[in-house]
Parts: C-alpha cells; structure tokens; sequence
C-alpha cells in the first residue's frame, strides 16, 4: 500500500477528525506535526526556515507565519520521503474528508512501482488537463495538467518530485503549492479522477486562513455574477499590469501563477474538444 503522511497541527479539532477518518477507512497512516504559525512562540523557529528576499522576488511580500508553517510541514516530509527512500507517498492535510476510493486506490502502489508520475492531484476543484492524455488504472482516470493545479489538500508524490522541490528551495520562500514551476516541464502534475477526496464541510471555519477562503467564494460567485468574467480577467493578464504594479520581479512566477492559466483558457475557446475543464466534472 502506498505510504500516507497526515500534516496537522497538535491536538486540533482538526487532528481527531481526519484521525477518526481515516482510522474508519482503515487506512494506515504517519503523522507529521506542523509548527503552528498562529503561536508567537514559533515564530523565531519558521524565520530560520525562511528566505524573505526570495519571498519578496516570487511573491511580491512577506509570507504569512501560517504559510511558512505549511510549508515547512510539507518540505519536512519529502525529505523524511527521500531518506528513508520511499518512491510514492500520498500526503494529506487535515481538511481533507477521504472515501473509500482513497484506500482503493493507496492499493495501487506496485502500479506506481513501475511507471512514473510526479505529482498527482487527488484533491482538486478547478484547472484543465489534456484530454489525450488519459491513462485508465482500473476504475480511475490519471491525465496530465495543461498549467499548474494548486492545493496541497492531499496529493500523491514521487521522490524524484520530492528531490527536485528541496533541490530549488533550501528555504522557504513561495507557497506550499507549489515551490516550482511546473511549466518549465522538470516536474509533471497530473490529475486523478473521479474524486477520491472531498474537504470537511467545516474546512473554512477551522481554517486558520478563514478570510483567503472567503476572498476565494467571492471571486467565484463574481465569476458567476459577471458576463465575460473569464474573457475580462485574461485581458487584464495578459496586459501584464499585474505584474508591472507588483514589488514581485520574478517573471516565471507571474506566468506560472496566472499567465498560463489564461493561456490555456483562449486555447480552449477554438480547440475545446483537446481539453477537460476539472471543474465541471
């Protein structure tokens, strides 16, 4: 069975949920204790984990103590992956609601043995994969990405991927997901579907990020609200005004995080039939 890492934070609400989760589906699982970024007290400790020039030239400001805290969280368990030399490894994080599809498929770990898949998103809510690029695995769908898919909620990762991550971040300096650039095509990301995990109805009331999940359901519902929303806001990328009036100066960041993204969406205006749209699946 392929190995499962949990990232939680010490005695949480969140901690026993997903424990009692996962202990139901009888799913075997390590746990990894994030350093809690919203405790002063930790604070010294995730600044000598951390790069605030590098953070400045990638994002344009200083990371949260929060985002650094998931983020060590994270790093620490691919290099636990590369030391005790673990090829595939499902990590996830405690807002993550698992189903039985998830242990049907941590079953399927000799398959991974022997063919190559960097990073796999199984949790997912939006982004567009190559229709083409559908692999069958019993009743399970992998394709590859067309532009880089966020959310660590729970992933599976090779340790070539864990490598390549630690290898271009000695320290912290971008965001959990992901500290690469994924369309420089060293690291390729895949999706898996149908899903096999859901988020915790309460996730955005135990969030410690409550008001990022409230900016993300209003751009959502104003993507409903707004004709042409989509049209609009690829306008305003491609303008490169975004990134002219940010203090960010890293380039491959802007078109990591928004260009392509875009990119992907004119293309799929004239060739639709190339690409699946993951969010309406």
């Amino acid at each position: 069975m392929t190995p499962v890492y949990l990232l939680t934070i010490k005695n949480s609400k969140r901690e026993f949920k997903i424990k009692k989760k996962l202990d139901l589906l009888k799913i075997k699982y390590k746990i990894f204790y994030a350093i809690d970024g919203r405790d002063p007290v930790n604070f010294g400790t995730l600044d000598r984990y951390y790069d605030s020039k590098k953070s400045h030239y990638h994002l344009g400001r200083e990371m949260t103590y929060f985002e650094k805290s998931c983020a060590e969280g994270h790093q620490r368990i691919y290099k636990y992956i590369i030391k005790k030399n673990i090829k595939n490894a499902v990590i996830i994080e405690d807002d993550c609601k698992p189903s039985k599809l998830l242990l049907k498929w941590l079953n399927l770990n000799d398959y991974f043995k022997k063919n190559k898949y960097d990073i796999i998103q199984i949790f997912h809510s939006f982004g567009k994969v190559y229709k083409s690029s559908c692999r069958k695995i019993m009743n399970f769908s992998i394709y590859q990405s067309c532009f880089v898919i966020p959310y660590t909620t729970c992933y599976q990762i090779s340790q070539n991927a864990c490598r390549h991550i630690i290898k271009k971040n000695k320290k912290i300096g971008r965001l959990v997901d992901w500290p690469i650039n994924i369309h420089e095509g060293k690291i390729k990301q895949y999706v898996v579907m149908p899903d096999l995990v859901t988020l915790f109805p309460d996730h955005m009331t135990t969030s410690a990020q409550r008001n990022s999940w409230k900016i993300h359901s209003f751009f959502k519902l104003l993507k409903k609200v707004i004709p042409f929303y989509d049209v609009f806001t690829a306008i305003y990328y491609f303008s490169h005004l975004p990134y002219i009036f940010s203090s960010a100066r890293d380039y491959s960041y802007y078109k990591e995080k928004f260009l392509m993204k875009k990119i992907f969406y004119i293309k799929a205006l004239f060739s639709s039939n190339e690409y699946i749209d993951i969010a309406k699946k």
